[in-house]
């Protein structure tokens, strides 16, 4: 359980979003969590040929072993002191009326209460100034009633943290979609929902042929505009301002299960799930990075965890609350699930695939989705014959076999979760080295462990030819449009929801960019899609930023790195320096620091630290930064690394060899530091103002090398005696009798 919480942010997001409070007013841990989980949903299941405590004990070890994670609704709410409100996802319709548009708002109201996200289609609305009865001036139109809404958002908060998330659409034929269209590229306005078009595929036929489109309501046609005008004006604002997003409802609606009873107009908040009217959906991912040892993805495994994860999605349903009574309704009779996928970029980067359009990588990801469908579609059949299939299942109507629930894939952007998890966020590739990201929670540094720990346990400075980033790093590693495109087709083809996928494009991309994307996804049958161009909104979310980038720093420009200069100018920087790396860890609970000292004319020039504790991080690249100042004006600092080396950490340290043999204790972080730039100025012959420290050495006993020590429970080191009436470590002096 202890992966879950490495980092701060880890803990941070676990702490502030999903552990319940128990009765006795503490908070939960971890293993707490995962037990209320599977005790919840465990029932005896003939499926699976386990009795209830087996399959509780299954559903556990499935969360502890990092191979699947719910929902954030469901971890927080399911069990314990929870309300049992597990749903992510509803729709919610509107209709041409007044008591339809307060039943409306009040049902998102009151989903929203119980942490819910809403998706509501407003073409059904009569456009603005349109006659209506007892209204001389006209109806106010659609984006009145939208404003009406964010209105409840600003206000509403969902569980004392979350605002009222929605998605709130608008048909490509609605006379009002101009404005629409345009209505955010005022940051301002709709701060709590996502905006997207519902596109036709008679609309992308007028566009292709530049015909001309009618804008109508009811039949009445309000407008005749330029079909390529509408098309341009859309991919205009997406540039400007990452909205809207783009539904191909035609496609949609083609491809869902249950198309000969409803009719989808909606979405979720991000898109990965179009619902029936009053649908609402339970979301959860299999965490991929876990099935992948020694660069090779087991099946088998995944196999394994796929059925146990549909089998708990599915028992949800049977204890789920529900907000309203028309969800609860339709839910009964569809029983959707939406298992999908995250950690998509950190398996590719240990099994040395890099993620884009490359052969062997789109060949890994159609045999992963295809084996996830087939076995989640084989799974459900098997409950449909134990338990019975949903009822809305049609025998003559339906075309594939009775299963116990109408959907099964669903491929969410798993943010918080995957940030718990800690692994790369669903289907997207990695967006940077390290990322800020500023949400609810505050702000944070984060990077990405996976690539981490592969750096540290390689003793590497460059990513590995496979690796790939959206941005923030060397050139060689930036992702292209088609990789985006490439990988999210294969994805699509295996999903029966949907997915939700952002094209993340650099700052320069332009607005024919954005076109060609939104119509490569409509010719590709692909369902929805989202673009986000780097700096379009002030309101960024995740940025990567270049100077708390851990990685080739020694080809940051001057003005990044230097502070003002109080004494002289400082040394121009060459475009090649050449230098030592060394590995500490000033605590063995901590993570490894790399320590980078380039020379510069026989002195020390500049000094780097990379380290996968994003606390630490960002504090160490600030130092970093200071301490080059100091070197680039000629300023040694050796009365800075001797109070380095006196500072003594209250939560301990661990001893360094510094030479074969040779250890030094490091009392804290400072002190390794200073240990380090000491040696190594020493090492390169330049001479300090005042002496270096002595030796603060100790050849380490020869009996901490005899076999049969034991690994000392605070510093780790194998020098516990187990001879002596009480164990003392030879290393650091730990006694296990205080």
């Amino acid at each position: 359980m202890s992966d879950y919480l490495q980092t701060d942010y880890q803990k941070k997001i676990f702490y502030d979003r999903y552990a319940q409070t128990k009765e006795d007013g503490t908070k939960e841990t971890v293993e707490d969590m995962f037990r209320r989980l599977a005790h919840a949903a465990a029932k005896d299941c003939s499926v699976c040929g386990m009795t209830q405590e087996e399959q509780e004990e299954t559903f556990f070890n499935m969360f502890a072993n990092k191979e699947f994670i719910g929902a954030g609704r469901v971890l927080l709410n399911t069990g314990g002191t929870g309300s049992n409100a597990t749903g992510n996802c509803y729709a919610v319709s509107v209709e041409d009326s007044l008591e339809s548009i307060m039943k409306c708002q009040s049902d998102c109201v009151r989903i929203a209460a119980k942490g819910g996200g809403t998706g509501t289609n407003f073409s059904l609305l009569r456009p603005q100034n349109d006659p209506v009865q007892g209204a001389p001036s006209g109806t106010s139109g659609p984006l009145s009633f939208i404003d009406a809404r964010e209105g409840y958002a600003d206000t509403i908060r969902q569980g004392g943290s979350r605002r009222m998330a929605q998605m709130t659409i608008l048909n490509c034929d609605h006379p009002d979609i101009f404005e629409f269209v345009t209505a955010k590229t005022d940051h301002k306005r709709w701060k709590n929902t996502n905006i997207s078009v519902g596109i036709l595929d008679s609309f992308m036929d007028a566009v292709c042929a530049d015909d001309k489109w009618e804008l109508k309501f009811n039949n009445k046609v309000y407008d005749t505009v330029s079909a390529s005008r509408l098309w341009e004006e859309i991919c205009r604002c997406s540039h400007a301002s990452a909205e809207p997003g783009l539904l191909f409802l035609d496609t949609i609606n083609d491809k869902f299960p249950l198309k000969y009873l409803y009719k989808i107009s909606e979405t979720n908040v991000c898109g990965e799930q179009p619902l029936p009217p009053y649908g609402m959906c339970l979301l959860g991912s299999l965490i991929l990075s876990s099935f992948v040892r020694c660069g090779v993805f087991h099946f088998d495994d995944f196999k394994v965890a796929v059925r146990n994860a549909v089998i708990f999605l599915d028992s949800l349903i049977d204890i789920t609350t529900f907000p309203i009574p028309e969800v609860k309704e339709m839910v009964l009779k569809t029983r959707p699930i939406g298992l999908g996928i995250t950690g998509l970029a950190d398996a590719l980067f240990l099994m040395a695939l890099p993620y884009g359009n490359y052969v062997d990588t789109l060949e890994f990801i159609e045999e992963l989705c295809s084996c996830l469908y087939k076995t989640a579609v084989e799974t459900s059949e098997e409950l449909g014959k134990e338990l019975g299939s949903f009822t809305d299942y049609d025998f003559d109507k339906a075309t594939f076999p009775s299963r116990r629930n109408s959907t099964l894939l669903s491929f969410a952007p798993t943010g918080t979760i995957s940030g718990f998890a800690g692994c790369s966020y669903g289907i997207e590739p990695y967006f940077a080295p390290a990322v800020v990201r500023q949400e609810d929670l505050g702000r944070d540094i984060v990077s990405n462990p996976i690539i981490d720990r592969y750096m540290c346990d390689n003793n590497l400075t460059e990513f590995p030819e496979w690796t790939r980033f959206v941005g923030g790093c060397d050139a060689r590693y930036n992702l292209t449009i088609a990789d985006h495109l490439e990988v999210l087709h294969v994805l699509s083809k295996h999903c029966d929801s949907s997915t939700s996928k952002t094209v993340n494009l650099h700052k320069d991309a332009t607005v024919e960019d954005i076109s060609d994307i939104y119509m490569y996804c409509w010719t590709n049958g692909i369902k929805g899609i989202t673009v986000y161009r780097d700096g379009c909104r002030s309101d960024q979310p995740i940025t990567w930023d270049n100077e708390n980038e851990p990685e080739d720093l020694e080809d940051l420009e001057e003005e990044v790195i230097e502070f003002l200069d109080y004494t002289k100018s400082p040394k121009e920087r060459p475009n090649v320096l050449e230098g030592r790396t060394y590995k500490v860890r000033p605590h063995p609970s901590e993570a490894s620091i790399y320590i980078t000292i380039n020379d510069f004319e026989d002195s020390p020039f500049e000094i780097f630290f990379t380290t996968n504790n994003a606390t630490h991080q960002e504090y160490l690249d600030g130092l970093s930064r200071a301490i080059t100042a100091l070197w680039r004006r000629g300023i040694l600092g050796d009365f800075l690394f001797e109070d380095f080396c006196r500072y003594e950490s209250p939560s301990g340290g661990t001893f360094y060899e510094y030479e074969p043999g040779k250890h030094k204790r490091l009392k804290s972080i400072l002190d390794a530091i200073g240990t380090v730039v000491r040696r190594h100025i020493k090492l390169i012959g330049c001479e300090y103002n005042s002496p270096i420290l002595p030796e603060i050495t100790r050849e380490l006993p020869a009996v901490v090398q005899m076999e049969g020590y034991m690994k000392c429970d605070e510093c780790g080191e194998h020098g516990m005696n187990p001879n002596m009436p009480c164990p003392t470590c030879e290393f650091c002096g730990y006694s296990r009798c205080g």
